[in-house]
């Protein structure tokens, strides 16, 4: 029966074909330097796709089976999240949003198309507002705007003016004292009346062991194709993090699509 089972699964299941797919085209030969990997800080297992410091630039350039597989498995766990996190976010009014790490771009315009009295703005590297201003074109909208830039440099300020500063399973690319770092900067531009939302997997919100096992597991990639050092957060962790920046948690929004989690701040 157990045979059966997983020729049912690898038949017909999406999500057991976009995780193996990941699996098999992006990690499995960089997973060889996971060691080395952890040793160094440094994701060497990228060596085979690119000599780029971290996997964001290059996303666009990867060869094609592992952007593919990349980009599916990502917006696999992100997609299934945006409708109800547009509601709740459109829930506060909100006349801006900045969009922090808005990647290719599917939330800003989602939430754009759905509410046409707001702005969103994508911030990000400009390999990825290449990659939005795709995703955006022709859809007949003129209330997304793209803006590059790489918020972990000291020169890179965030603007000022919008209503919510979204970021969308973002802060887990970062080391912990990165994270502070962006944090910080988002608390700066932050008035009375504004408030940061981020939205995480955190493996300790999900709704059994195996969705908290699957999400503990990804740190893996993390270490040796991303960037050497980020991970998947517990929510118990990620807080104090935030309580380093000196923000307030106002709100804690669990079992948004999949497996995410929208935390408000002020």
């Amino acid at each position: 029966m157990a045979f059966n089972k997983i020729g049912y699964f690898l038949q017909s299941d999406t999500m057991t074909n976009i995780n193996m797919n990941y699996n098999h085209h992006v990690n499995y030969l960089g997973l060889f330097t996971l060691e080395q990997s952890i040793k160094e800080e440094k994701p060497i297992g990228l060596k085979v796709f690119s000599n780029e410091e971290t996997i964001y630039p290059a996303l666009s350039s990867l060869p094609l089976n592992a952007k593919q597989s990349w980009f599916e498995f990502d917006h696999f766990y992100s997609d299934s999240a945006f409708p109800k996190a547009c509601e709740i976010l459109a829930s506060y009014k909100p006349k801006s949003i900045l969009d922090i790490g808005g990647n290719t771009g599917k939330f800003a315009t989602m939430y754009a198309l759905k509410n046409k009295d707001a702005t969103v703005t994508i911030m990000d590297l400009p390999q990825q507002i290449k990659l939005a201003q795709q995703t955006i074109y022709g859809k007949d909208l003129d209330n997304v705007v793209t803006l590059a830039g790489n918020v972990l440099n000291e020169n890179t300020q965030i603007p000022t003016g919008y209503d919510i500063i979204w970021m969308s399973q973002f802060l887990d690319c970062f080391k912990e004292e990165q994270i502070i770092s962006i944090l910080k900067k988002a608390k700066k531009v932050l008035t009375h009346k504004s408030q940061i939302c981020i939205m995480e997997p955190f493996w300790d919100r999900q709704q059994n062991e195996t969705a908290a096992y699957c999400i503990i597991n990804t740190s893996p990639y993390f270490t040796a194709m991303a960037n050497g050092y980020s991970k998947m957060f517990n929510y118990k962790d990620f807080k104090k993090l935030l309580e380093k920046a000196n923000l307030e948690v106002i709100e804690t929004i669990d079992n948004v699509g999949l497996c995410q989690t929208i935390i408000r701040c002020q």
